[in-house]
């Protein structure tokens, strides 16, 4: 009896036993599944000091094409051989590229460390733009190494999906026009410091909380939006990080980063700010209700993009613009974006926390770009996928990693990273071709019109090529190519008109001005171009007459300086004169030809001297090596009745190549 009583006893504890080990084994499932934080730390299957090499080699072989790239006339001006403040770069001009609110901010954007960079590229290769693709090259290598980082540590040492999303980080096409465009130096300077930033905030929460790891996060935040305004969802992206990493406290979470969402928002009222200054945000007429649908048609674009990067081209405009309806396509694609959050939603709810992350990721660090807020006239662009992509090509990489560890999807493991690798090797050959349409501005421009032969903005930029070439004749062959398409496309005109003068054919620029004029009466362009025909034909009151017509349309440089000149050379009116000067300086405060002419109209009135020193002055600080500064305040120096110092600084503007200053260090002898 008592073997008898005792079996089943022993049975049950047994039973209870294994009750209570199944019961922990589950729990242990469950908790597994809620956090990645008890996931296992993998170890490296390759020397991650090995990937590394490979991942910067890889960047080189991709862009190395880029290295025989020119300039294009496509922003780079703006941000390179037309911005003084990066041709002289000195301490003068370093301090005026961190003013806040500049009476001109350059390209409608604040980010004076991205200007910064290129004054230093400047500095260095001599204005070569070798050594401008070369600094952006090196960048976007150093970036494919810290998605790499980034990834690794993301999912506890998931090595190969780090791997596969480094590699579609280097070689994807859509990474080009980032790369391989100078002006586009901000977004691979920004995503530099952002994922410097993620990768010590990771360090942060995983290493106990040391503090300066924190203040690194803050000041690498920092750096980031001072390289673009789009670094704004920083803080946001954090908290996702907190999310995947299980700490789930939301509200403690965004106050412990509110500093950050005060930066973040300060740093985008001054970039909404820039934008409206340069009216930036009025270049498309979208109307609020549009908004939702043409920000869902983006969406849904940059995710077929990912897969199928074919069509790309530098410019991406509205399809409806010019009181046109919006195209009935647009609908749906709200249907798509909805999709979007309910995939994420789903993840979410089947506490797929790898998967909530990167679409997550996708689309906080896009939502900025996706037109909400206007910000220029294209629908989408290519380089605003630089950063947010990176939350989609890790997805890639993790699903590829994991396949293995499926039983039903095991067997196709293999058949997909065959697959990855040779999607990367067709994505590195489209991103050579694509290299190839940035050589310069006639390949450039031939591609876009190729696709969009009826934008005038290639025809207008390629006319604009050929007349810094000096090749009159092309440049009025594409005005003429652009206005059989649109004859009233007003810009196109004072083109065409400006090539004529320099043919000495200037009754002709002032028959296609007036032309553009019955087409355009007001446009400040074409009145512009009235005033320099008349000019040309030295009918100095017609010209005077334009210049002010033009300036009634909205405060112009060139009218207020042409206007000036022709008052202080031909007219005699120098007070005239130097009113014009002052408007044109509140223009553009650093422009050499006006701080020149400013300074020499007020050496002709009297007791203007001391005037004209503190212009010539500040021409010498912004633009030192430029002759004619030093000459214009030795002459100031002079009318002050300084001799030795105007002396001291003819011989520097006569060391400089100015043969002028020996005439008048004759006379000051």
């Amino acid at each position: 009896m008592k073997k008898k009583s005792n079996k089943p006893k022993g049975n049950q504890k047994g039973a209870q036993s294994k009750q209570a080990s199944a019961s922990s084994s589950k729990s242990k499932a469950k908790t597994n599944k809620k956090t990645t934080r008890s996931l296992k730390m993998e170890a490296p299957i390759v020397n991650p000091l090995y990937v590394m090499i490979g991942l910067v080699v890889l960047a080189i072989v991709t862009y190395f094409p880029s290295f025989n790239n020119g300039f294009v006339n496509w922003d780079d001006p703006l941000y390179v051989y037309n911005n003084q403040r990066v041709l002289n770069f000195n301490f003068t001009n370093f301090m005026a590229m961190w003013d806040l609110f500049p009476e001109k901010y350059l390209a409608a954007n604040y980010h004076p460390l991205t200007e910064v960079s290129l004054g230093i590229d400047q500095v260095i290769f001599g204005g070569k733009p070798f050594g401008f693709h070369l600094t952006s090259t090196l960048f976007h290598a150093a970036n494919s190494v810290l998605v790499y980082l980034l990834v690794t540590r993301l999912l506890k040492g998931n090595q190969i999906a780090a791997i596969i999303a480094g590699v579609l980080f280097v070689v994807h096409p859509m990474r080009v026009e980032s790369v391989a465009w100078i002006a586009e130096r901000k977004d691979v300077l920004h995503v530099f410091f952002f994922l410097l930033g993620l990768l010590q905030y990771l360090k942060y929460i995983d290493k106990g909380k040391v503090k300066k790891h924190l203040i690194f996060v803050y000041i690498l935040f920092i750096c980031s939006l001072l390289s673009k305004a789009q670094a704004v969802t920083f803080p946001v992206i954090l908290i996702l990080m907190d999310y995947l990493r299980g700490r789930r406290d939301l509200v403690k979470s965004v106050l412990e980063k509110a500093p950050l969402f005060i930066l973040s928002l300060l740093f985008g009222m001054l970039a909404i700010h820039a934008q409206r200054a340069a009216a930036a945000d009025s270049l498309v007429s979208v109307q609020n209700w549009q908004r939702p649908f043409t920000a869902s048609m983006a969406l849904l674009i940059y995710l077929k993009k990912l897969f199928i990067p074919t069509g790309l081209c530098v410019l991406h405009e509205y399809p409806f613009k010019g009181g046109m309806a919006m195209q009935s396509y647009f609908y749906p694609a709200l249907l798509g974006f909805i999709g979007y959050l309910g995939a994420i939603f789903y993840a979410f709810k089947k506490e797929k926390t790898i998967w909530v992350f990167g679409l997550s990721f996708f689309l906080i660090a896009i939502l900025p770009v996706l037109q909400f807020l206007t910000v220029g006239a294209v629908l989408w662009s290519e380089r605003y996928t630089y950063l947010p992509y990176v939350g989609l090509f890790m997805l890639i990489g993790y699903f590829v990693s994991t396949l293995k560890d499926s039983p039903k999807l095991v067997q196709y493991s293999k058949i997909a990273y065959g697959l990855v690798g040779l999607v990367s090797v067709g994505f590195l050959l489209m991103s050579w071709q694509r290299i190839e349409v940035w050589k310069d501005n006639q390949t450039l421009w031939d591609q876009v019109r190729s696709i969009h032969p009826n934008n005038m903005t290639p025809y207008a930029n390629l006319a604009s090529h050929h007349t810094d070439l000096k090749d009159w004749d092309q440049c009025i062959k594409y005005v003429d190519m652009g206005l059989e398409r649109r004859p009233k496309f007003a810009r196109l005109y004072p083109m065409k008109s400006y090539c004529q003068i320099q043919k000495k054919d200037v009754q002709g620029a002032l028959k296609t001005i007036n032309a553009g004029l019955s087409y355009s009466p007001n446009n400040n362009r074409l009145l512009l171009g009235a005033g320099d025909s008349y000019m040309s034909l030295q009918n100095y009151d017609k010209a005077i007459e334009y210049y002010g017509k033009s300036i009634q349309q909205g405060k112009s440089l060139k009218a207020y300086a042409n206007r000036g000149t022709i008052y202080s050379n031909k007219k005699r009116n120098y007070n005239a004169a130097v009113k014009d000067f002052e408007e044109a300086l509140k223009i553009d405060p650093n422009n050499l030809t006006v701080l020149l002419n400013i300074a020499v109209t007020y050496l002709q009135l009297p007791n203007g001297a001391k005037k004209a020193f503190k212009h010539a002055d500040r021409a010498t600080k912004l633009f030192p090596k430029d002759g004619r500064g030093w000459l214009m305040r030795a002459r100031s120096y002079a009318g002050q009745g300084n001799l030795t110092q105007a002396k001291k600084d003819g011989q520097k503007a006569k060391s400089l190549g100015v043969a002028q200053a020996n005439k008048y260090l004759q006379e000051w002898k």
